[in-house]
């Protein structure tokens, strides 16, 4: 049986509509499972660009001892786990890029 059976309508222009689109297809989420993330997750603390920064700094700590071992693998011949940690730390990155911006 359905939970939810309160019915909301929402009007959006075409550039709003067009970035929930885009940003529900980035999630890999529903349009509504999107929608009710925002509602259950949203935080209205707002994290200081100090706090960014240290969580930037970790966060490529993290990825220079992550290709540390990846080094200490590929020496071992461990291709299975060098390919692993390779996406990893390309994920890594990707999500320190993304921040930055």
């Amino acid at each position: 049986m359905r939970t939810r059976n309160i019915k909301i309508n929402v009007f959006l222009n075409e550039d709003e509509n067009q970035t929930l689109n885009r940003k529900s297809q980035q999630a890999k989420l529903s349009k509504s499972t999107f929608i009710r993330n925002l509602i259950e997750y949203y935080s209205d603390s707002q994290l200081s660009n100090e706090e960014i920064a240290n969580i930037i700094n970790s966060l490529s700590t993290i990825s220079g001892d992550l290709s540390i071992l990846k080094s200490q693998l590929e020496f071992l011949h461990y291709s299975d786990y060098v390919n692993f940690l390779s996406t990893q730390i390309d994920k890594i990155k990707q999500i320190i890029h993304q921040v930055q911006e």
